[in-house]
């Protein structure tokens, strides 16, 4: 008796539904891929100016990407920033970033499709990116903030 039950058990099929298929995520395009690097660029230069406020302009060098995966694209760029130097209008190259953004399209815990961009350096933050010192900072002049 016990294995008549056992095989109408076994043929009556998992009880338990089976999970649906995820939806693939969509394929990240180089025009959104470029938004998200922009926006990066900008924070970082703001992240600089923060902690260098003697930067009065910057700079880049191009940018250029590689496709690592229909969801993930890299950019690289070559930023400048630029300290006042000594008459109006002169500008002397202070520091040089090598900026590297990794762009990321993926689906979160809710199914909802994301688009992040991260420094691909790794760290928290612009941490680990690497910046060259061109010119020390020069120190405000004396006088302000008195």
């Amino acid at each position: 008796m016990a294995v008549v039950a056992g095989l109408a058990l076994a043929s009556a099929g998992p009880a338990v539904a089976a999970p649906l298929t995820a939806k693939p995520v969509p394929m990240l395009s180089i025009d959104a891929s470029c938004a998200q690097f922009v926006s990066a660029r900008g924070a970082f230069v703001q992240f600089r100016a923060f902690q260098r406020p003697d930067l009065v302009r910057w700079g880049y060098d191009g940018a250029r990407y590689r496709r690592l995966s229909r969801t993930v694209v890299d950019w690289k760029s070559t930023l400048t920033f630029d300290i006042a130097g000594a008459e109006p209008g002169q500008y002397v190259p202070a520091e040089r970033a090598a900026l590297w953004i990794r762009v990321r399209r993926f689906r979160d815990a809710k199914g909802v499709v994301r688009t992040r961009w991260y420094d691909a350096h790794g760290g928290t933050g612009f941490a680990r990116t690497p910046v060259t010192t061109l010119v020390a900072p020069t120190p405000p002049p004396s006088g302000l903030g008195s």
